[in-house]
Order: C-alpha cells, then sequence, then structure tokens
C-alpha cells in the first residue's frame, strides 16, 4: 500500500534526526567540479540524457505499450563517461523498487527532488530565462528529504545547500519522449533545478540506496514517494 503525504513525511523527519559520520566521503558536495565539470553541469547532463531516452526504452515505463521487457539502467549512456546516471522513478509511484547493474570507478547521479522546463512545454508562461527557471524552481519548493546508502544516513533533508540550479542547455526530445502527450519531438533549451545526491563510486559489491522525498504545503504540487535502489557494482 503507498505512503499518504503525511505518513512518508513524519518517516522522513524521523530518518533526518541522525547522519552517518562518514558522509562526505560518500557524496560530492555541490560546490565542486567532478572529473573537470562543475556539479552543475552534470545536473544539465543528467536531464539530457534522460529526456534521450523514449518511453519504449525506458525501465520506468514498466506498463508503456510494447514496452522493451528488462531493459538495462545503462539505456543510452556514455560508456566513456566517469558517471552512472539513475533514473528517478515517477512520482506517481509511490513505492518504487529498481535494481541495477553499476560500472566499477562510476561516480552515481540521481535528482531526488527536482524539476526541469523547457521551451518545448505549452504550459510556459514566460519564454525567457527566467521563465524557465521560475517554472522548473515552483515544484521543488518545501521538500522534505531522508537518504540512507548501506543504512548510512545522508545529511540532506531540509538543507538549502544541496539545491541546484543548472544553466540553460539544449535537449533533444525523441519521438515517444517521457512528455510526448503535451510535448512535440524536437530540439528545445532547457533549465533544472532541485536536489541532487551525487554519490562518488561504490565499491564491488551489493549496496542499497533508499530514499524517501516529498513536497509539502504551500506547494500546489505535493506528492510523497519512497525508492530503494539495488546497485550490484562490477
Amino acid at each position: 500500500m503507498a505512503l499518504s503525504l503525511t505518513a512518508l513525511f513524519i518517516i522522513v523527519l524521523g530518518l533526518g534526526n541522525s547522519y552517518g559520520s562518514s558522509d562526505d566521503k560518500l557524496r560530492f558536495e555541490v560546490d565542486s567540479s567532478p572529473y573537470n565539470t562543475t556539479y552543475k553541469d552534470w545536473a544539465a547532463k543528467w536531464w539530457q540524457w534522460y529526456i534521450s531516452v523514449p518511453k519504449t526504452q525506458s525501465p520506468n515505463n514498466l506498463d508503456y505499450p510494447n514496452h522493451i521487457q528488462n531493459q538495462t539502467c545503462s539505456v543510452l549512456q556514455d560508456p566513456s563517461s566517469p558517471l552512472f546516471f539513475l533514473f528517478t522513478p515517477y512520482v506517481e509511484e509511490k513505492m518504487a523498487d529498481r535494481t541495477c547493474e553499476v560500472p566499477q570507478g562510476k561516480a552515481i547521479m540521481i535528482p531526488i527532488v527536482s524539476g526541469e522546463m523547457d521551451t518545448g512545454d505549452p504550459t510556459l508562461t514566460e519564454n525567457s530565462t527566467k521563465g524557465l527557471i521560475d517554472t522548473a524552481t515552483s515544484g521543488n519548493n518545501n521538500a522534505l528529504i531522508a537518504v540512507t546508502l548501506d543504512g548510512t544516513k545522508l545529511d540532506f533533508n531540509h538543507d538549502q545547500k544541496y539545491r541546484v540550479i543548472t544553466n540553460p542547455f539544449s535537449i533533444n526530445l525523441p519521438e515517444h519522449n517521457i512528455w510526448e502527450e503535451k510535448e512535440k519531438p524536437g530540439k528545445y533549451t532547457g533549465v533544472a533545478e532541485g536536489y541532487y545526491l551525487f554519490l562518488k563510486p561504490l565499491a564491488i559489491g551489493n549496496h542499497t540506496l533508499y530514499y524517501e522525498a516529498g513536497t509539502g504545503e504551500p506547494n500546489p504540487n505535493q506528492y510523497a514517494q519512497s525508492v530503494t535502489y539495488h546497485l550490484n557494482v562490477k
């Protein structure tokens, strides 16, 4: 049974009370430039990748017509990249469980609470950088977040220092894109904002990433979600 918004927030607050001592050894800080690329540019790269994956190839779309079964998490990822991107399950999936194989030596990035707006969206009311930023940001306010990695609690909840906004970046929406109900295929400009988890490379073996996230009042776009990722580093 899916958790209610109130119930999830209670759990989130409970998880967020104490943190592991090795937190700084597990992830990159927002003001860092891992692999000679800024944190916010990696966030933009995540969105460029995520948006480029058609629904027909995405592990997220388990019920999409003609979905390719057992699609790997590495779909359309650059094998030469030092990063491995994880799909963020749709917020409609209240309790998500995923399993992924991650190549040894790769850092891992996943948005926890994040939004993107681009010039292809017909709901965009102000076609400017400011308009993109304002729209991308609005859905991430009043976020509640709790994250654990292999049982270690990460210092995340309510911490603005982990909130990132990208510069404008180009996107290429394919056929059967994630927003095909409202956006046509094509090239557009987007901006993304929110909270990201940027893990340093994990040791070989099995790891469990778990997070609970949501947004509360007065955010009009409230949701609550829990996500478990079983990561097999090999």
